[in-house]
């Protein structure tokens, strides 16, 4: 059995003072009333955690973890939430063994006060009705991890491991509104000979996020004139990200040369699937005229990205208290962004600057000693 408490308090004394500029606009307003908000938070977190081995290689374990939240200037002054996790964990064959999971969370937002953190700056602007915080709302989280290990040889060991979790949001109607997360690879380690390992790993990570906002052409809070218009839009993108890596560790010389190498390598793609999201309208577009004809939806390609890392470094014993670290390591970075090398172009709720898509190629070298006394 387990019990623990810890706290993380944030008391923020920046003084809070009065400004006549507005924040968006830079502009000056006519009297001193935007100010600045010191955010202070304390996060408290209760865990009780019992195992219990039913059989030999046999185990289950639960855990409850509840957590407070107190934060200062937030829409919600108090967030709770309660996590209740199952576990079990046996061996299936010889020098095989299995774990699985399941974790749910119920995490609550009380008295969720929609745009009090603008009245508190002192700002003239409104959040569309339900378009809640997503990291202060309400939130329901479930998540299912799977593992397996085994040992074929003494001097090799893999493992698989599988993990899917979800989120939804109940009380949110714009904003972030669900997300789901799943990640899976192997990972597998082998010891050659006595001076020579060697460690690989895939991993494949795929996070899946449900947005919708309102588009409006004011911020009064007041219902639409007949020369403005609201409209709603929604934005679905899914993260893909795969990612390999090898270490190489070989011990030249016993006790006096060690070199490593170590490669990795990562893939990232994010597709968007938008509805009445990107759009432009014409200068005399009134909210009685919304229609498709004048609301141009434009498809958004994917955004992709990818990362090379090498580096090579040792050790060397000079003596048996003194030991001297070398080495290099380079990295090349690519990127490629709809939003980046057009001319720029403004939209409805998305800006493209025209500035090219960044790839960055690093070189570093490093030398350090190290001394016991």
């Amino acid at each position: 059995m387990r019990l623990s408490y810890t706290i993380d308090d944030r008391d923020n004394q920046t003084p809070r003072n009065v400004y006549a500029e507005d924040h968006n606009s830079l502009a000056t307003v006519g009297a001193a009333s935007l100010s600045n908000l010191p955010f202070s938070y304390s996060h408290q977190t209760f865990t009780a955690e019992a195992g219990y081995r039913i059989l030999p290689q046999t185990k289950v374990t639960l855990n409850d973890t509840y957590e407070t939240t107190y934060r200062s200037y937030a829409n919600t002054s108090l967030v709770t939430s309660n996590t209740i996790t199952a576990k079990i964990r046996s061996q299936v064959f010889d020098d095989v063994f299995a774990a699985l999971s399941y974790s749910h969370q119920d995490r609550d937002a009380h008295n969720y006060n929609n745009n009090f953190t603008w009245h508190q700056l002192g700002a003239n602007d409104n959040e569309p009705a339900r378009f809640l915080m997503y990291f202060e709302s309400s939130r329901k989280h479930d998540e299912v991890k799977a593992s397996l290990d085994l040992s074929p040889m003494h001097n090799l060991s893999a493992s698989m491991m599988v993990r899917y979790s979800n989120d939804s949001y109940p009380d949110t109607t714009y904003g972030l509104r669900n997300n789901h997360n799943l990640r899976v690879g192997p990972d597998i380690n082998w010891q050659v000979t006595p001076s020579f390992s060697a460690h690989a790993y895939y991993n494949f990570q795929q996070l899946y996020y449900d947005q919708a906002s309102v588009y409006e052409s004011t911020t009064s809070g007041a219902a639409p004139a007949a020369n403005q218009f609201v409209v709603p839009w929604s934005n679905k993108t899914t993260d893909s990200v795969h990612t390999a890596g090898l270490t190489l560790d070989w011990q030249a010389i016993p006790d006096v040369l060690k070199l490593s190498l170590e490669y990795n390598f990562s893939y990232g793609d994010t597709a968007y699937a938008m509805g009445d999201s990107v759009v432009f309208f014409g200068s005399t577009v009134t909210n009685s005229q919304i229609t498709q004809a004048n609301i141009n939806t434009t498809p958004l390609p994917d955004v992709t990205s990818t990362l090379h890392m090498l580096s090579i470094h040792g050790e060397y014993t000079i003596r048996p208290n003194m030991t001297l670290l070398f080495g290099y390591a380079f990295e090349r970075f690519t990127y490629k962004d709809y939003a980046n090398g057009v001319s720029p172009v403004q939209y409805a709720n998305i800006l493209l600057p025209g500035t090219l898509n960044p790839n960055d190629s690093v070189h570093v070298v490093g030398a350090g000693i190290r001394v016991r006394f």
